[in-house]
């Protein structure tokens, strides 16, 4: 009996798209994201990750191992070893190929992009794409501040999670309706 809560905005948060970039410069990216932005377009994130196997399907850029030590002599044995890994949130929203451009643009090695709009760029010594967690700071924005085609596709993206229940698709067709006319509303106003 209780009324169903919007579970939109985290249905969006939980899913991504992740891709590796073909040119990345990971110098260029520590550079930008050692210290906080002064004009907080990003937020920065690093921790360490314990590297402990070697990927043989894709170049190795760095060492993942080093030889253990016992009783004074070298025994070739490997141990994991942990590296740092840095993220970058970009703090608004963007389109998947904005974000594709402003992580390529960082000399980011990957990046993942949020079905809310957040985009998150990813060093190169990080593993499965850095966190898989939306934390950009404005994104998403409040629903009144966004625009009539943001707000279709969020409606869309939410419809696939939505049980199409018979009130809830009465529901749906009454506000895409209201937001069709307030949209035929504002283009004639700039006509």
């Amino acid at each position: 009996m209780c009324p169903k809560t919007n579970e939109t905005e985290n249905y969006l948060s939980m899913k991504s798209h992740v891709e590796d970039l073909s040119e990345p410069f990971p110098d260029l990216f520590s550079v930008l994201t050692e210290e906080k932005d002064s004009l907080l377009r990003w937020t920065s994130y690093t921790f360490p990750v314990e590297v402990s196997f070697i990927s043989l399907d894709k170049d190795v850029k760095f060492v993942t191992a080093k030889a253990t030590e016992t009783n004074g002599s070298n025994q070739g044995q490997l141990e994991p070893v942990s590296v740092n890994c840095t993220v970058a949130y970009m703090s608004q929203c963007m389109p998947w190929n904005k974000c594709k451009d402003a992580c390529c643009s960082m000399g980011a090695s990957s990046y993942r992009w949020f079905h809310d709009g957040c985009c998150e760029c990813v060093g190169s010594t990080c593993v499965n794409y850095g966190i898989n967690e939306s934390r950009c700071l404005e994104c998403p924005p409040d629903k009144d501040q966004m625009t009539i085609e943001e707000l279709n596709v969020i409606t869309k993206d939410s419809v696939k999670s939505d049980d199409f229940s018979e009130e809830t698709h009465k529901g749906g067709q009454d506000s895409q309706t209201k937001r069709e006319e307030d949209f035929d509303e504002i283009q004639s106003i700039d006509t």
